[in-house]
């Protein structure tokens, strides 16, 4: 029994002298030459059956703890590095304890993500801070690379209205998409270029004057823009009926930045006035309807005239101007009754409907006077007939 006391008893001792003296990780990293291991490390596991080991396996987080630095400088900074810095970046207010750092190492090397089994480059960050998604050489301050007609970027919401961008159309060269969604996948949505303050959006150029400028260069007989619809074309429209504003105004020997050509004024060609008159070749019609700068050339022109068309001159009760009194009024007025004088047109113009009607007038006085010249002649000649006969 004393014997199996003592066994134990030693047995006991040598537990308690192997539990003090088992090395912790600060013993080890302080003992010479201990910093340093040539085996893998696993913290946070036990090493997993089936894994391939790397120099350091963790099961859990990282969680970087102690004085912030500013970015790793000197030979340091050839290795590439993950840290915290408190050194302030951009204009955003970092503090000391915001900052997670990947730094790539010796200048112009690059950051990977990769993915899948067979690793792939998903996304890179160049050493010359270019972003490339889909390629490793990006050509841009950020290339989204696709080369079939996926979407290379989406804004909004997935389930509600969103607007994509691709940069091809179907896989063909020499086209891009920009294209709305709503309910998540149905195409079609509304786009809305939206100025604020004063926002300008330009197409074809970099620094537009109105808000919509397009431009068009080294495209013969193309238009600059093309508004097409089914049922209605385009619309242009101002809110007031003032003639102090107009709806359209169609111009030549226009610059592309919207002034006039070869230092001269802009020229309109068609002018839409908010009052509802228009000019051709004016931008001042006045209180007419449509005001021609020019000739106008036409195969037909109908005027539907509301005044009261010439046949009067037959009724019974038109009574027609004696040939002395026609005369008396020439030799007085020096034009015909109910014609407008020269002075009255050149100042005033005339009336085609008006005018047209008068001129009928006329002619069909004019008939009447050749009627009633007709039957005096008869009755002449019938006299002399008369006469004749009682000769003879």
């Amino acid at each position: 029994m004393k014997v199996l006391s003592l066994t134990m008893l030693a047995v006991g001792c040598s537990l308690c002298t192997f539990s003090q003296t088992l090395p912790t990780l600060q013993s080890v990293t302080e003992a010479t030459d201990g910093n340093h291991t040539t085996r893998n490390v696993w913290i946070g596991m036990t090493p997993g059956g089936g894994v391939t080991e790397n120099a350091l396996n963790i099961g859990g987080k990282i969680k970087l703890l102690g004085a912030a630095q500013a970015y790793t400088m000197g030979a340091d900074a050839n290795q590439p590095t993950i840290y915290r810095s408190g050194a302030p970046t951009m204009a955003y207010p970092f503090n000391a304890y915001d900052n997670l750092i990947l730094q790539a190492g010796q200048q112009g090397r690059d950051i990977l993500f990769v993915t899948g089994s067979t690793p792939t480059e998903r996304l890179v960050v160049k050493g010359n801070g270019s972003i490339g998604i889909g390629t490793s050489t990006p050509i841009a301050n950020l290339d989204i690379a696709t080369n079939t007609n996926t979407f290379g970027l989406k804004i909004g919401d997935a389930n509600q209205s969103n607007i994509r961008i691709a940069g091809t159309a179907a896989g063909a060269a020499g086209y891009g998409i920009i294209q709305t969604f709503t309910n998540g996948s149905t195409a079609g949505g509304n786009l809305v270029l939206q100025q604020d303050g004063s926002g300008k959006v330009g197409i074809g150029l970099p620094s537009p004057q109105c808000i919509l400028h397009t431009v068009s260069y080294n495209n013969s007989d193309r238009a600059a823009a093309l508004l097409w619809g089914q049922l209605a074309g385009t619309m242009t429209a101002v809110q007031d009926t003032s003639s102090n504003y107009y709806a359209l105004n169609v111009c030549s020997n226009v610059s592309p930045t919207g002034t006039g050509a070869n230092n001269n004024g802009i020229k309109s060609l068609l002018f839409v006035r908010a009052d509802g008159n228009v000019g051709i070749g004016t931008s001042k019609p006045g209180t007419y309807k449509l005001a021609v700068e020019g000739t106008v050339g036409a195969r037909r022109i109908k005027v539907t005239q509301q005044s009261s068309w010439a046949d009067f001159v037959f009724h019974d009760n038109y009574q027609l101007p004696s040939l002395p009194e026609l005369e008396k009024y020439i030799q007085q007025h020096k034009h015909l009754p109910d014609v407008p004088t020269e002075k009255e047109v050149q100042e005033n113009g005339f009336d085609v409907g008006n005018i047209n009607a008068t001129l009928l007038q006329k002619v069909e006085e004019l008939t009447l006077y050749i009627i009633q010249l007709n039957k005096k002649n008869e009755t002449l000649e019938s006299r002399i007939a008369e006469m004749e006969k009682k000769k003879n």
